[in-house]
């Protein structure tokens, strides 16, 4: 993550999108994967790959609000 983070901070966007496009497949914490899956959308975006970007962030939208979903159910729905 912070390889794709310096690589996006010094506007090397190509290089930062497949660093965080790794992170996010190598996390197991779920916030840092999440994470790493927007900025790789938006190292997209910062290339003008826009439908890319875009396509991206819905893939990001399926599978990431399916697992919040499930993890905000077990926080709130009572044990039987």
């Amino acid at each position: 993550y912070q390889e794709g983070l310096d690589s996006f901070k010094k506007n090397d966007f190509f290089f930062a999108s497949k660093k965080f496009s790794q992170a996010e497949l190598n996390f197991k914490d779920i916030d840092l994967a999440a994470k790493s899956a927007v900025m790789a959308s938006y190292a997209l975006y910062g290339m003008n790959f826009y439908e890319e970007a875009l396509d991206s962030l819905k893939i990001y939208l399926k599978i990431f609000k399916a697992i919040y979903l499930e993890v905000l159910l077990l926080v709130l729905l009572p044990y039987p």
